[in-house]
């Protein structure tokens, strides 16, 4: 599964100024270690102090978050007009289903609203795609740390990203979405009913026939006067 070109877009340019903020810090190597650090919980409470002290607090915390989160690709603002639970854990909206037809969906609650951006042309996007993206996101500011440091290019970096914290990420997973697995996928709450559907269409048809009546009238009142 991959993001498509708008999903990936938009994820370019949500956490670009974060990944920026960590990359322009003065010092390479305590740049490196917050980078490398994104990903496991216990190595970011290890580099508190470096994040502290490098005025990067929020964009870390922001990063990490992306890793930590279970369902990150989620939406984040339900409709309200739709929520009738109000419930925090949720949001709910409206979508078209494979028949056309508008349904009340919900879907846990989100950070990055990519489900959103779902479209014909990939798989609907998961936690895995977008972490994907973020070893590579990362793994590419790495080699730029490392370009500052000075430390020579290894052989291995070209294939680096394919293996970069992918023990972490995949553990990461598991813990996180055993008992999510379920709910991570939008769920249909409710379908409209067809009957409803047509009413509102007869009720368009005469409100425009009503208005074509009323056109018409009024052209005939201005011919007169001529």
């Amino acid at each position: 599964m991959v993001l498509n070109n708008t999903q990936r877009s938009t994820l370019v340019a949500t956490l670009n100024p974060y990944f920026e903020a960590i990359r322009e810090i003065n010092n390479p190597a305590e740049a490196k270690a917050i980078l490398e650090a994104l990903s496991d919980q216990k190595k970011f409470e290890s580099v508190r102090r470096i994040v502290e002290n490098n005025d990067v607090v929020e964009e870390a915390k922001l990063l990490h978050l992306v890793y930590l989160h279970p369902f990150p690709q989620n939406r984040t603002t339900t409709n309200v007009y739709l929520d009738e639970d109000n419930d925090p854990d949720w949001v709910v909206f409206k979508s078209n289903n494979a028949e056309g037809k508008q349904t009340i969906m919900k879907e846990r609650t989100g950070l990055l609203s990519l489900t959103s951006l779902n479209d014909c042309t990939a798989e609907p996007v998961t936690k895995s795609d977008v972490n994907v993206f973020m070893n590579e996101r990362v793994f590419h500011e790495i080699i730029i740390q490392d370009t500052r440091i000075g430390a020579p290019k290894s052989d291995d970096d070209d294939e680096g990203f394919k293996n970069y914290r992918v023990s972490n990420v995949r553990s990461q997973d598991d813990i996180l979405n055993r008992n999510y697995q379920q709910y991570g996928l939008a769920e249909q709450v409710e379908e409209e009913k067809e009957e409803d559907s047509i009413i509102l269409q007869l009720i368009m048809l005469v409100l425009a026939l009503l208005g074509m009546v009323w056109i018409g009238e009024k052209t005939a009142k201005a011919a007169k006067r001529h």
